[in-house]
C-alpha cells in the first residue's frame, strides 16, 4: 500500500486511510473504519496512485497550491457551465459553505 509522507498525513489528520480495491473488497473495508464521509482520489492504477502521491509530497514539501475557481454548491449549475465552456482558467472547486 503507497503511504503519504508523515508531514502530509499529519496536514490530512489520523482518519487517512488507503483501500487496495485489487486485494480487498473496497465496500467491505470502508464498513470495517465505519464508513467515509469523503473519499479524496480513487485510481484504477497503481502506477497512476503512485503519481498523484508523488504530486501531492512534492507539494507539501514545495508549498505549491493549486489556483482555484471557487463556487458556492448552490451555484453548481453556474460553476458546471463555466467550466465545461471552456472559459475555466483555474480548477473549479465546489465549496459547501457561501
Amino acid at each position: 500500500m503507497l503511504q503519504l509522507p508523515a508531514r502530509v498525513r499529519e496536514r490530512v489528520g489520523v482518519g487517512w486511510h488507503g483501500i487496495d480495491s485489487q486485494a480487498s473488497n473496497p465496500a467491505e473495508e470502508l464498513t470495517k473504519i465505519g464508513g467515509a464521509k469523503v473519499i479524496i482520489a480513487t485510481v484504477t492504477d497503481g502506477g497512476a496512485m503512485a503519481a498523484v502521491q508523488g504530486g501531492l509530497a512534492f507539494s507539501s514539501m514545495t508549498g505549491v497550491r493549486s489556483m482555484n475557481e471557487v463556487y458556492s454548491l448552490e451555484k453548481v449549475n453556474e460553476a458546471y457551465d463555466h467550466m465545461m465552456s471552456g472559459k475555466a482558467r483555474f480548477r473549479v472547486v465546489l465549496t459547501m459553505g457561501t
